[in-house]
C-alpha cells in the first residue's frame, strides 16, 4: 500500500477516502484561502454545520456537496481529497489542475465512496460475529 499525504492508494491503484484526512485538507485550504466555516459554507449554499462536521471526518461529503466547496475554493477536488498529483492522473486519469472533471471522475468518486462503505460493513459483521 502506497500512502498518499492523508489518503492511501494500494498497490493495485485504487484510493481510499478517509473522512478524517478530506476534514483535515478541508480545514487547512479553508484557512490557508481566509475562509471561515461560516463564509465557506454561505458562499457553497450549506448550512455551516455541515463544514464543521466534514471538518471533523464526522461524515462524508455528497458530491453535490464536494462539487460546491471546490468551485467556491477553486481548487481542485484531489487535492481536498488528500493526493498527490501523481495519485490523481492515475485515479481520475486526467489533468491534475481540473477542478471539477468531467463524469469520469464522479464515477471514480461513487466507487471509492462505496468501496469504502463496503469495507465498514465487513468490518460491522466481523464485530457482530464476535459477539
Amino acid at each position: 500500500m502506497l500512502k498518499t499525504a492523508g489518503g492511501k492508494r494500494e498497490m493495485n491503484g485504487k484510493y481510499t477516502f478517509s473522512n478524517a484526512a478530506f476534514g483535515r485538507r478541508l480545514r487547512f485550504i479553508r484557512t490557508e484561502l481566509g475562509y471561515t466555516q461560516e463564509r465557506l459554507a454561505s458562499e457553497a449554499g450549506l448550512d455551516g454545520r455541515q463544514i464543521r462536521r466534514y471538518e471533523a471526518g464526522e461524515q462524508c461529503p455528497t458530491l453535490t456537496h464536494m462539487a460546491a466547496i471546490v468551485r467556491v475554493l477553486k481548487v481542485p477536488v484531489w487535492r481536498l481529497m488528500d493526493m498527490d498529483r501523481e495519485t490523481a492522473e492515475t485515479v481520475f486519469g486526467l489533468r491534475a489542475d481540473t477542478l471539477i472533471p468531467p463524469t469520469v471522475e464522479l464515477e471514480v468518486l461513487l466507487q471509492t465512496i462505496s468501496d469504502r462503505f463496503a469495507a465498514l460493513n465487513q468490518q460491522l459483521e466481523w464485530i457482530r460475529a464476535r459477539d
